[in-house]
């Protein structure tokens, strides 16, 4: 087993769960403790590798249903609500931006971001578009607010946005703490994402003190208890510097869609087949009905054939791509993940495309 294969395999169970003991990985690696020890520290600041929650956007909202009504009776909650105009749960968006007359320098950017906790992520691309920025908001006037706020502010670039609502299905960005102080749940479980967000491998007897006093124990059942409610998907990683230095946009608009339909299943077995160790990010879009995909490639010549896959079949699709050049606020959620895993996969496996038996392994 070469180096690479190595790294692919550290990092592909670190993906799935950061906490993952080196004394588990030993085996499935094929290293010993020490070797797999010793691979991963290097690993780590080869890429930049960075420990974060995955916290579920879609489970937000009854969880934090569920922390404003803690010890109350039904009226207290509805007066809550109602004298504190409290709303609950998140949007996922997409805003794509073309500069018309020049292009803002990062600072500019930055500063028409202001500080609020709706951006996630903010990169310059190229092609049909200059600026892609990844927002979670409250409510669709919320977003409106945040967009019209920073194109005023680079008004003086003869702005044009494109907004659009998003319904991811695989993959995930870093979110900011701003965000996070923004959920409604129990102040310990918010401080534990907190904390978890600054490095979700950490040890829980590191966080006894942050956490209050409280034992290693407890910190261990409040960390529990976050992961069984559904709110913590898993403690993962990203990579700041990945092998991929090609990460690519693309935009595939639905044109036919009865072809769409049936050439569907056929698109997600692709994806957990062979694709998934391309994909990034992949979400649903409404206007005009298609989808978003983020991906990485190591060449050129990877990039055409992953086109080619769309090309030789009639999705009864458009596509269309950018490059993503510089990251100026966050980061993709960069990483190895295993298509078992993917509710694509799952989809399939329901309809018995794809079985327990026959399950893939990504590529190397």
């Amino acid at each position: 087993m070469n180096e690479s294969e190595v790294e692919n395999k550290i990092i592909t169970q670190l993906s799935m769960d950061c906490r993952t003991s080196v004394d588990k990985m030993a085996p499935s690696v094929g290293l010993t403790r020490d070797q797999v020890y010793g691979r991963t520290k290097k690993l780590i600041e080869k890429y930049d590798v960075r420990f974060v929650p995955q916290i579920s956007i879609s489970n937000l909202q009854k969880y934090e249903f569920l922390g404003i009504s803690w010890g109350k009776s039904k009226r207290e909650i509805l007066s809550k609500i109602s004298e504190d105009n409290i709303e609950i749960g998140f949007e996922e968006y997409i805003a794509l931006i073309d500069f018309k007359g020049g292009e803002p320098s990062d600072k500019e950017i930055l500063d028409a971001l202001g500080d609020s906790y709706i951006p996630q992520y903010v990169a310059r691309i190229s092609g049909q578009h200059n600026l892609v920025i990844y927002a979670i908001a409250r409510h669709s006037s919320d977003i409106t607010e945040f967009m019209y706020k920073f194109m005023n502010k680079l008004d003086k670039f003869n702005s044009i946005e494109r907004l659009q609502f998003i319904y991811p299905s695989f993959g995930f960005f870093p979110i900011n703490n701003k965000l996070i102080e923004q959920i409604h749940i129990q102040p310990r479980y918010k401080k534990m994402l907190l904390l978890l967000n600054s490095n979700a491998k950490a040890e829980f007897s590191s966080l006894t003190k942050e956490m209050g006093g409280i034992s290693a124990a407890t910190v261990g059942v409040l960390y529990a208890r976050l992961k069984e409610i559904g709110l913590l998907e898993r403690p993962t990683l990203y990579l700041i510097k990945p092998e991929e230095l090609i990460i690519k946009l693309f935009i595939f608009s639905i044109v036919d869609r009865q072809k769409f339909g049936k050439n569907r299943d056929k698109f997600l077995l692709d994806f957990v087949n062979d694709k998934i160790k391309n994909y990034i990010f992949m979400a649903t879009i409404r206007n005009p009905g298609g989808g978003i995909i983020f991906a990485r490639f190591k060449t050129p010549l990877e990039v055409e054939d992953f086109k080619k896959s769309f090309s030789n079949i009639d999705w009864g699709i458009e596509l269309s791509e950018s490059t993503v050049l510089q990251n100026i606020y966050g980061n993709l959620g960069v990483r190895n993940f295993l298509p078992e895993e993917t509710m694509q996969y799952k989809e399939l496996e329901s309809k018995g495309l794809v079985g327990k038996v026959n399950k893939s392994k990504p590529k190397k």
